[in-house]
């Protein structure tokens, strides 16, 4: 535990180190675009996710593409 990680395959099935406790958020928002339906809002909630999921650490992203690290 000191060195807060552990080694094993990742989500890639890449062998490496893993974080013990990371924090992915995803945001959508209409700012930039128009929402029909819910089916629409939860496929670009699942599209951010993905990209924040691929991201090693901490990470806030969202449906404008913006994305902050949250590691220190």
């Amino acid at each position: 535990m000191e060195n807060n990680h552990v080694v094993g395959a990742g989500r890639s099935g890449l062998h490496g180190q893993i974080p013990i406790v990371s924090l992915s958020i995803s945001v959508v928002t209409n700012r930039s675009k128009s929402f029909a339906h819910i089916d629409e809002v939860i496929h670009e909630a699942t599209r951010i996710k993905k990209i924040c999921k691929s991201t090693i650490g901490s990470i806030i992203c969202d449906n404008e593409e913006t994305v902050r690290s949250l590691n220190p």
